[in-house]
């Protein structure tokens, strides 16, 4: 057995001291003794997510591919863009700290100018769920099960009801990893289950992995 995963830094292990030993992708491998394939990363979009997560299925045939594909979805105010030479760039709230703009000045200006005057809560709920649409059709084509999870994020506040792409998605209700209502639950209630930086902890993965492999045993069963 072959499991995908992709994600932002929660799937990546940020904040973890042997990151890919104490993941929870690792653990579930380890439970269900497949293989698995972590191609997440760092601060990225939902657009990356998704367009890695297809080319990545896209070029591996069904044989080679996997056997069930877990992917957490992040934050929605980020984006993915790139250069004049092609260079891909990311776009997120933590790129447009001034203290970050010696690091990359064109990303720094590039995040100040789209959250000032691009950026809405609309278009970054929108833009989550259409990712979420394009993915759950690629896997239906390819017959691919897969699990979908969130990251709690400040732009779930219900205060955006209608969405259009949220009403073509078979699942408009998915798994919160971290905070309230979440796997993780509160940090007040559980906050050796969080690091220092509010990435899931060891303890944190474990639990993650726990609930997930009891997803995957009882999709097993069918």
């Amino acid at each position: 057995m072959r499991i995908f995963f992709n994600g932002c830094s929660i799937t990546w292990g940020a904040e973890l001291e042997e990151k890919e030993e104490q993941r929870y992708s690792t653990l579930i491998g380890h439970q269900q003794n497949a293989e698995v394939v972590n191609i997440a990363k760092s601060g990225v979009s939902n657009d990356w997510i998704v367009e890695k997560t297809i080319s990545w299925f896209s070029d591996h045939n069904y044989k080679y591919g996997a056997d069930l594909a877990i992917i957490q979805f992040t934050e929605p105010s980020r984006w993915i863009w790139y250069d004049p030479n092609d260079k891909e760039r990311r776009i997120c709230i933590q790129k447009s700290d001034p203290k970050k703009f010696s690091q990359n000045p064109e990303e720094y200006r590039a995040s100040r100018t789209y959250y000032k005057s691009i950026y809405s809560d609309l278009m970054g709920i929108q833009n989550r769920w259409k990712n979420q649409y394009i993915l759950e059709t690629f896997f239906k084509f390819r017959n691919i099960p897969y699990i979908f999870c969130d990251m709690k994020s400040h732009h779930y506040d219900q205060k955006i009801q209608d969405c259009n792409w949220k009403t073509l998605c078979a699942q408009q209700q998915t798994l919160n990893l971290m905070w309230d209502n979440s796997i993780l639950e509160s940090y007040s209630a559980n906050s050796d289950r969080y690091a220092p930086n509010g990435h899931p902890s060891a303890k944190g993965h474990q639990r993650i992995a726990e609930y997930l492999n009891d997803m995957i045993e009882e999709w097993q069963e069918f």
